[in-house]
C-alpha cells in the first residue's frame, strides 16, 4: 500500500514532510495528504522524484512489489 511505504521510506530517510516537500517542490500539506491516502502523487514527476529521493522503486512505493528496489533499477 503506497501510503504505508511513503511514510516508512520518509522516516527511513530521516526526513520530515517539510524536507521532502522542499526536495521535490511540493508543500508539506501535499506530502501529508499523500501519506494519509487522501490523494496520490502523480506518476510523472512526483512518484519518480520520491523514488529517486528514497532510493527505491516506484513499484515499491505503489505497493506493487515487496522489495524496495527492482532488478536493474538505477538509483
Amino acid at each position: 500500500m503506497m501510503l504505508n511505504n511513503l511514510v516508512s521510506e520518509r522516516k527511513r530517510a530521516g526526513l520530515t514532510r517539510e524536507e521532502v516537500g522542499e526536495k521535490i517542490h511540493r508543500s508539506e500539506y501535499v506530502i501529508g495528504k499523500w501519506e494519509r491516502g487522501e490523494s496520490s502523487p502523480s506518476l510523472v514527476p512526483d512518484a519518480i522524484n520520491l523514488a529517486k529521493l528514497y532510493g527505491c522503486s516506484v513499484d515499491y512505493l505503489a505497493g506493487l512489489v515487496d522489495e524496495r528496489t527492482s532488478k536493474g533499477m538505477v538509483a
